[in-house]
């Protein structure tokens, strides 16, 4: 599938079942229900803009989802691409999705949060090397947000 041949587009109707239906088949970074119903939860809010990456046949592929921290900074608060379209730029597009976004409400900055690299989890260092890739930079490594993690504080400036 070609890149030409993926549409990012702003989700409408029921984006909790998306968020929901991909988070589930990424036990390795989202293994928590209660976390999933909540992202779902978020989903619904319309403080939160989500994101659905489509196949040509308007299958959901990824999602990102954002919200507004404050007049100058977007926070891309979830992000998760099925397994089978790993790889293949749709979590590069959909961050520019969200990118685009915070810069027409005026954001001045993209924060994003990960496991940090200091847990050594090869799955988050992928994820922590996939927001370097897109211009983020580390913040902080701080172990006060999440209990029992590192939490890497990425920003981007927009």
């Amino acid at each position: 599938m070609s890149k030409s041949q993926i549409r990012i587009e702003q989700a409408v109707g029921n984006p909790d079942r998306i968020v929901g239906t991909i988070l589930r088949t990424l036990p390795e970074y989202f293994g928590f229900e209660s976390a999933i119903v909540d992202y779902c939860e978020n989903a619904r809010d319309e403080k939160y803009t989500t994101f659905v990456a489509l196949s040509e046949n308007a299958d959901a592929m990824g999602f990102a989802m954002m919200v507004l921290n404050s007049d100058t900074t977007a926070e891309l608060w979830v992000m998760g691409v099925l397994p089978a379209f790993h790889s293949r730029g749709i979590g590069a597009r959909l961050v520019e999705a969200v990118e685009t976004e915070a810069r027409k409400r005026a954001c001045k900055y993209l924060l994003v949060k990960t496991i940090g690299p200091s847990q050594n989890d090869p799955n988050f260092l992928k994820t922590f090397k996939f927001y370097l890739k897109q211009g983020f930079e580390l913040l902080m490594e701080c172990d006060f947000l999440w209990a029992g993690s590192s939490c890497a504080l990425l920003l981007k400036k927009l």
